[in-house]
């Protein structure tokens, strides 16, 4: 068991990791801008920056998920 909770921590691990660099929105196609502004304000999609703190927040609950199941098993077995 300790070994299937090993591999589907690693495949989540790698999902997320092949999915964090496709997070980016695709920049719009335009023209160039020729008015002066002085709003200095930034145009700049959303990257996906806070879908970092997601996936932090499931690996945190993986890593405890597994280390209570293991105690558990632990303590059955002493």
């Amino acid at each position: 068991m300790k070994k299937r909770l090993m591999v589907l921590m690693c495949s989540l691990m790698m999902v997320f990791g092949m999915s964090q660099c496709v997070m980016a929105d695709a920049s719009p196609e335009g023209e160039k801008i020729t008015t002066e502004t002085e709003d200095k304000t930034s145009t700049a999609p959303k990257t996906g920056e806070g879908d970092l703190v997601i996936y932090a927040a499931a690996a945190a609950a993986l890593l405890s998920g597994t280390a209570v199941v293991s105690r558990k098993r632990l303590a059955k077995n002493n």
